[in-house]
């Protein structure tokens, strides 16, 4: 229950914040929270920047462990990162930032060697995916209404392949609940049973003659080009989207249109609104909870289900794990849909997620680094030790 009360769902929204007209609040100036931190500035694909909320509701919650007055930092800030591996690694040893990742992951562990710091190696919950129109909506026509014509997209692409492109070998394999999930995910090896998640030669071989088995019967060479929406950021996505094109023109002969969204996500945002998009290559944010992950995407009613998907068996399966509070029960609950998901429907493939690695900083204490959004209590505790031999030469 306290998941439900408190996720990113169920905000309390002033109502003198929200437009009387438009019924919106699109306005940084309009930013509240209950954190340790206030928004202090925001720019767009520049800046983040925060400063300490001395009222957080939280701050004494652990003097008897001698932190009596949190957050400890004045604040912080988060620059966008920059798609260059030279320029991050300047930044970081100049000590410009405190905490780095690179675009090439094999740089990571170069430069924390060469600095004698540790490497963090940190499963993301954001996850790469494609998302499909099944069945026809007022304004579009799907051409993948037939469960065999996306078993067999599912099955043409090399995921292996996609995750050494994208994040070399750190990688996790993409699945209905993120791995990185560790409480609800699919296990693994129930996943790699799956066709499509299997690299061993000889059934990686079987799956693409299946897969182009599945796309001959179900009337694939017939559906023609396709116009498919690709995201400009991450340049992981938007690098990997011609090898991902070439693999569904050379395994199936499927040839995706592709239309880049310049904006990054508001073009495929609004197709998905409108249930227009055919097919898309994009990244999707990832969740703590089980509801989150796939009630909201595929439940009938759901507010994420931009494949115009009306299953009723699955709208039983996923109402049912709502009102499931026995942990267990609920888990089994869960692998099931996920089952489902993957054997029955397959509306939203999901490809791979990245597993971060970067280095930090000696001087920065108590980090821990989180899979996803939703971690700001965790620099609650952060602070910087002015005694530690690597805070020398860190700017002010």
């Amino acid at each position: 229950m306290l998941h439900y009360l408190a996720d990113t769902n169920a905000v309390i929204i002033p109502r003198e914040l929200v437009d009387a007209q438009t019924d919106d609040m699109n306005s940084v100036d309009k930013m509240i929270g209950s954190g340790p931190f206030i928004l202090d500035e925001f720019v767009a694909l520049q800046v983040a920047s925060f400063v300490r909320n001395p009222n957080w509701f939280a701050k004494d919650r652990l003097a008897d462990q001698g932190l009596p007055d949190r957050p400890i930092l004045d604040g912080y800030e988060v620059p966008w990162t920059p798609g260059d591996d030279t320029a991050i690694e300047v930044a970081f040893t100049t000590k410009q930032v405190d905490v780095a990742g690179d675009v090439d992951q094999t740089n990571a562990e170069r430069v924390a060697a060469k600095l004698g710091l540790e490497l963090s190696d940190e499963p993301q919950a954001g996850f790469a995916n494609s998302r499909i129109l099944v069945a026809d909506s007022p304004g579009a026509v799907s051409p993948f209404k037939d469960l065999r014509l996306r078993q067999a997209i599912s099955m043409a692409a090399d995921r292996n392949r996609l995750g050494q492109l994208m994040y070399q070998q750190w990688f996790l394999l993409g699945s209905p609940v993120g791995q990185a999930c560790k409480a609800w995910a699919l296990p693994l090896d129930q996943l790699t049973g799956k066709p499509g998640y299997r690299f061993k030669k000889e059934e990686r071989d079987a799956d693409l003659a299946e897969a182009r088995r599945l796309w001959e019967a179900a009337g694939g060479p017939d559906i023609g080009p396709v116009q498919a929406y690709y995201a400009g950021i991450p340049d992981s996505v938007k690098n990997a989207w011609p090898s991902f094109k070439k693999m569904m023109m050379d395994n199936l002969g499927l040839e995706l249109k592709g239309r880049i969204d310049p904006t990054g996500y508001t073009e495929m945002a609004q197709a998905a609104l409108q249930k227009t998009g055919l097919f898309s290559f994009a990244y999707d944010n990832g969740y703590l909870d089980l509801d989150d992950w796939l009630y909201p995407y595929f439940h009938s009613t759901g507010i994420k289900n931009s494949f115009n998907l009306n299953d009723p068996r699955l709208d039983q399966m996923l109402d049912a794990q709502r009102a499931e509070f026995d942990l267990e029960r609920r888990r089994v609950l869960g692998y099931e849909i996920q089952n489902y998901l993957l054997d029955n429907v397959l509306a939203r493939l999901d490809w791979l997620a990245q597993v971060w690695r970067g280095c930090t900083w000696s001087y920065l204490r108590n980090y821990l680094p989180e899979p996803w959004y939703g971690f700001s209590f965790r620099i609650a505790n952060y602070w910087l030790d002015s005694t530690h031999p690597t805070f020398a030469g860190r700017p002010a």
